[in-house]
């Protein structure tokens, strides 16, 4: 680190109250950021196209392809373009322009499809790539990258791009039948990370900027696409018990930079868990739904839908809100543990306030509370301990952005002067729209003087698609406040007084021209108020002009009003207004203001006197005390010892009760860890198995059964007609679960497309008692055997017969899309195999 970025006045033009950046100026022509400064220059200022020279002495990223410090860039004609008086800002809206077309590609390749080698599209309009390094088509790159800017900029190619992540299925008798496509996530993806549904949040800015035969055409794909995945989605990832969907986070896919380092291999519990920012992508895939449904003239498929999102949209803030911070909870870590973590995510609480999961006093807060450094807005908070950086101890723009769109949805001008000087000065230093940054010092990659394994980000890549969408979001949706909706467009502009004293101080306008909308383009005029000291606040919209005549402010403008080129006049006043607060976390050198403890671990539960004792360690980290849940509540607090009795665990032999500890700092930051693993006390009696080679589990297929890997199992088994029916009697009555125990290595632990999906139902009689669909994401060795997903839990009674059997359901293996998926585990085609060794029943309580 060159410097800590301390509390010090801002020089030259922008100089925010917060006093965020220390020694940092953004002048019309310079930016200085931590002992780096980047010069621009115009050749023809005054022409309508200009020629923007940028250069820097910051350091290029190593693994980039710029290594010069110079890019040269030339305005089009036809580009969209803005005029602010501010050479800087200005050149920079021309770079995110610029990159946006180096991101626009005929076609795209990865290696792990098609053997590396490139795939075309078919159409004329071709492909947004995902970044310089990204050269693929990634579902959340994509879906994020059209809501923020591409689904106006370049509408036809955000088209291409998402309707290649919609498929239909491969398997014989279900053509017909498309899903969105997860394309990435831990264990084999889908199930395991769900977050395929924000592909809806691409779909309908589309659907808001398509017109005429495009739009339909696209509707009638998207439709049965959208529906089929909610359906699905409904019945393998839906949680009747709490109303929420299991998933990873989404994009937090890279699990050991956010969650607890011991679901690095036991994918799944990542598929047990509930995410903020994913049980949010599904309830805007709800909206939609119900919205596409109304429009197809099916008002009961189109009420179903909305009711299901009102009920998700409870459960979310009955699960994840926490009054006493002021900010949703990221993730509900696993099914034995559904208690909130402290661990809070910029994208998943942005996404709240934007989609009205959060209320006004709940979005007010958020925005206010989401701890910053002075320089950024990392992704997660607080920090992974003896972590690399690359979502842990990072800020990534795409995510910024979508917290300047909550911030001004509740005026915060704050955060938004915050923030918006964070684009500016990444974009600037970098001369590239990166995909990442370290947290305090806005570094492309910052070299950990503790240890060098820290280091990163580990991957930052140039041109990244949704930090670019993310730049050109900021320009068009904040200082020039554009906003859509099916109905039409708006705007809106969020310029705070700061903002306007500073950055945009020698002018008295500010002008954005060629905005693309239903194929016409609009030119935005914003008048400002006269400059003066003043800091604090924001203006208010006087008047606006739409082609020479006086509208609303909450007026949207039809399609059916524009002509080929409008104009759009915001005259903005001084009116008396004050910004609420930012939570910034100085660095004064003490790494608990950012970081989290390590994780502690529960080494053993016993039996002592009768009662339950907890032996746990906090793995070495100092100045700590320990907090203890059971069945999801907490049940002790302010430990500093590492052992402890529960004193109302009596009734072990008929419960079980699951325990996790968590660490908590004792001094003033009360930063708390993950969860440990958890852990339960099992009586003897209360687990037993049915596994391969046993009379009672047999396979009607005759599949075959070998010693594997250092256990008896079905290996290799799992072909679409093959089934396994298991006959059980119960020793005692009484509250059941089961999982499925299997080894899965088609594929590593972090990727592939074979996480294993099986239907489980138990039936007495012929009468159905539970239904489930057990998860049994990929290991990395075959030798590694552990346990799928937990089913709810059903009653059974001694005496009585039970039928278990276990049956096919589809994976992403079975999408057409994914037929040229070279990445390991399809070489004989579609596969939802794994080794199979039997049947855990677990006894939860005892009836009498």
């Amino acid at each position: 680190m060159k410097k800590n970025i301390g509390a010090a006045t801002l020089s030259a033009l922008l100089i925010l109250s917060s006093n965020a950046f220390a020694e940092t100026s953004v002048s019309n022509d310079k930016v200085e950021f931590n002992n780096y400064t980047t010069t621009i220059s115009v050749d023809n200022p005054t022409s309508p196209t200009r020629k923007y020279n940028l250069s820097t002495d910051a350091p290029m990223r190593y693994d980039t392809s710029n290594q010069t410090g110079q890019l040269s860039i030339i305005e089009a004609p036809d580009q969209m373009s803005i005029r602010t008086g501010n050479l800087i800002f200005d050149g920079l809206f021309a770079l995110a322009i610029y990159e946006m077309g180096e991101d626009s590609v005929s076609e795209i390749s990865d290696g792990s499809y098609n053997n590396g080698n490139p795939i075309s599209e078919p159409n004329k309009n071709g492909f947004f790539q995902t970044g310089e390094k990204w050269t693929y088509v990634w579902t959340r790159d994509t879906s994020y990258s059209t809501d923020l800017a591409m689904g106006f900029t370049d509408k036809l190619r955000a088209l291409n791009s998402l309707e290649f992540k919609i498929s239909d299925r491969c398997d014989p008798g279900n053509e017909g039948n498309p899903e969105i496509i997860q394309d990435t996530g831990s264990g084999g993806s889908w199930p395991i990370s769900t977050d395929r549904v924000i592909w809806s949040l691409g779909a309908r800015k589309l659907l808001e900027t398509l017109s005429g035969s495009d739009r339909q055409a696209f509707f009638n794909k998207a439709y049965p696409a959208t529906i089929n995945t909610v359906e699905t989605d409904r019945n393998i990832v839906y949680d009747k018990n709490d109303g929420l969907y299991r998933g990873e986070t989404s994009f937090l896919d890279w699990r050991i930079q956010t969650y607890p380092q011991w679901t690095n291999d036991n994918t799944y519990y990542i598929g047990m868990s509930k995410a903020l920012s994913t049980n949010v992508c599904h309830y805007i895939i709800l909206n939609l739904a119900s919205e596409m449904a109304a429009e197809k003239g099916d008002g009961a498929s189109s009420k179903k839908y909305a009711n299901w999102a009102t009920e998700l949209k409870k459960n979310i803030n009955n699960k994840f809100w926490l009054e006493d911070k002021g900010l949703y909870s990221m993730f509900l870590t696993t099914e034995f543990d559904l208690a909130p973590t402290h661990k809070y995510d910029l994208l998943g609480e942005s996404l709240a306030i934007l989609t009205g999961v959060a209320d006004d006093n709940q979005a007010k807060s958020i925005v206010r509370n989401y701890p910053n450094s002075e320089v950024s807005a990392p992704v997660i908070f607080p920090q992974q301990p003896s972590t690399q950086i690359y979502h842990n101890r990072a800020t990534w723009p795409f995510a910024t952005a979508y917290y300047l769109r909550a911030a001004k949805k509740v005026l915060n001008a704050s955060v938004v002067n915050n923030n918006i000087l964070t684009m500016i000065v990444s974009a600037a230093i970098n001369l590239s729209n990166m995909e990442n940054a370290e947290f305090l010092t806005l570094s492309n990659y910052f070299s950990d003087p503790n240890n060098g394994a820290w280091n990163g980000p580990a991957v930052n890549s140039q041109r990244q698609l949704w930090s670019v969408a993310g730049y050109i979001s900021m320009v068009s949706d904040i200082i020039f406040g554009m906003e859509m909706n099916y109905s039409g467009i708006r705007f809106n502009p969020f310029i705070t007084k700061e903002i306007r004293n500073t950055l945009f101080q020698s002018t008295n306008n500010l002008y954005l021209y060629n905005l693309p909308y239903k194929d016409k383009l609009i030119n935005v005029t914003v008048n400002l108020p006269a400059a003066d000291n003043e800091t604090a606040g924001y203006y208010t919209i006087k008047d606006i002009q739409f082609n020479g005549n006086k509208i609303s402010q909450d007026e949207f403008i039809s399609p059916d009003q524009l002509k080929d080129t409008n104009n759009v006049v915001v005259t903005l006043e001084n009116n008396s207004t004050s910004s609420d607060t930012i939570n910034i976390v100085k660095n004064t050198g003490d790494w608990r203001e950012y970081y989290a403890p390590r994780d502690p671990s529960l080494n053993s539960i016993s039996v002592e006197n009768g009662l339950l004792k907890l032996d746990f360690s906090s793995n070495g980290e100092q100045g700590v005390v320990f907090n203890i849940y059971r069945n999801n509540e907490k049940v002790a607090s302010g430990l500093t010892e590492t052992t402890w009795v529960d004193p109302n665990s009596a009734d072990y032999n008929n419960n079980i009760y699951f325990y996790t500890v968590e660490s908590q700092f004792n001094d003033s930051h009360k930063h708390t860890s993950q969860h440990s693993e958890p852990q339960a006390y099992w009586p003897e009696g209360t687990v037993d198995t049915i596994n391969a080679g046993d009379s009672r589990l047999t396979s009607p297929q005759n599949a075959s059964t070998s010693n594997h890997h250092g256990r008896f199992c079905y290996n290799n088994w799992g072909e679409p007609n093959d089934t396994l029916i298991a006959k059980y009697t119960p020793k005692n009555s009484g509250e059941y679960s089961l999982q499925l125990v299997y080894a899965n290595n088609m594929n590593n632990s972090s990727t592939g497309v074979t996480c294993c999906v099986k239907k489980v139902t138990v039936e007495c009689n012929g009468t159905a008692l539970m239904e489930y669909y057990a998860v049994m994401p990929q290991f990395d060795s075959w030798d590694t055997w552990g346990d799928s997903t937990y089913s709810p839990e059903f009653k059974m009674e001694t005496g009585k017969s039970y039928t278990i059997t276990i049956s096919d359901f589809h994976n992403m293996s079975y999408f057409k899309s994914n037929t040229d998926y070279t990445g390991g585990g399809l070489e004989g085609g579609i596969n939802n195999r794994c080794n199979l060794q039997g049947i855990k029943l677990l006894k939860l309580s005892t009836t009498n």
